[in-house]
Parts: C-alpha cells; structure tokens; sequence
C-alpha cells in the first residue's frame, strides 16, 4: 500500500497529484498540482451549505481586486496558493494553533515568490479577500455572516457584489476555470516562466 506522505530521513513531505514529493523545507510549486488541489478543498472547513472550493474563491479575489482596482488581479488569483500544498485551515483554528502560522507563513511566501509577487501579502488583496468572504459568507454560511467583525467599509463594497453569481463548481470545472484565469493574467503580466 503506497502512503500519500512520508518522511525521507527527516524531511517529511506529500505525495502530489502528480506523483511528485513535495518538501516544505524545499519547495518546489506546480500549478497544475496546485489547481488540482484548491479545486479539491472546500472552503470553511466544509461547512458551507454548498461545496464551494479554495479554487473559485481565489478567482472572486481576482476579479474584485480589478474591479475595484485594489492591484494586480493575478495576486488575487494566487494568494492561496499555497494552500494547494498545506490546507484551507479555517482562520479561528489559524490563531489556536501556534505552530501553524509560522509553517504557512513561511510556504506561502515561498509560493509567492516563485511566482514573482511581492513577498508579503498587499493591503488591496487583503480588502478583496475580506470582500470575498463577505460575499462567500452570505451567499454561502447558514449565518450569512452576521456574527462576524467587519472592518470598517467591508460590508459597503461587498454589497456591490450583491448579484454575484456563486457557481460552486465542482472540482475538476473549479481545476480547469482556475488554470485558465491562471494563464490569462499571468500572459497579462508578460511572465511566461513555467511554474
């Protein structure tokens, strides 16, 4: 029986998609394992009243940080991608568990590196990922929301998107939507590295 992760000496990693080894101390990003990946984990610890993946969250990002014009869509677009490698783990177990953050952190700036973003996430894809989850939360949460803290205009922009359209695609239409918008706005940068 083949494990889907293990350790080589001391370096522990996961069996990809792809059947490559990823090693967080050493990472290497594909982003077809990734679009696989964030099709595959469903937002909110999958207690969403529809499956609604890490995938098509990223492309909402995307496309709210250009229609806002909050900076560079393709940051929107990859601002999770990490995530294809560690979890969507829901942000109040982020804060309880200690050891967590320091471990995302540290892949997720890998990851945004490799992909030729800034090194810290920017302020603009921070508004649109909390504009996200205030659309996501009333389209998607039994509670729609209401019990969360929103900063300040959060809930006035995400209103602009009160017709927004959730498609909660499945995973293999979320993979295929994702590598799609992954190719246009990275050819709208004028980067054609390979990762």
């Amino acid at each position: 029986m083949a494990l889907a992760h293990g350790f080589q000496g001391d370096r522990p990693y996961i069996s990809t998609c792809k059947g490559n080894r990823f090693y967080i101390d050493n990472p290497v990003f594909d982003i077809e394992e990734s679009a696989h990946a964030l099709g595959n984990i469903c937002r909110y610890g999958g207690h969403s009243r529809r499956f609604y993946c890490v995938a098509e969250h990223s492309m909402l990002v995307a496309t709210i940080m250009e229609q806002l014009g909050l900076g560079d869509p393709f940051e929107g677009l990859m601002h999770d991608n990490h995530e294809g490698y560690l979890i969507d783990l829901p942000k109040p177990w982020k804060a309880a568990i200690s050891d967590y953050s320091p471990v995302e952190l540290k892949l997720e700036a890998a990851c945004r590196v490799a992909y030729g973003l800034t090194p810290v996430i920017t302020a603009g894809c921070k508004t649109a990922d909390l504009i996200a989850l205030a659309i996501e939360a009333r389209h998607l949460l039994p509670n729609k929301g209401d019990d969360f803290t929103w900063p300040d205009g959060i809930i006035a922009q995400a209103n602009r998107f009160r017709d927004w359209h959730m498609p909660c695609w499945a995973p293999e239409l979320a993979r295929d939507h994702f590598l799609a918008c992954y190719a246009e706005l990275r050819n709208g940068r004028g980067q054609s590295r390979n990762v």
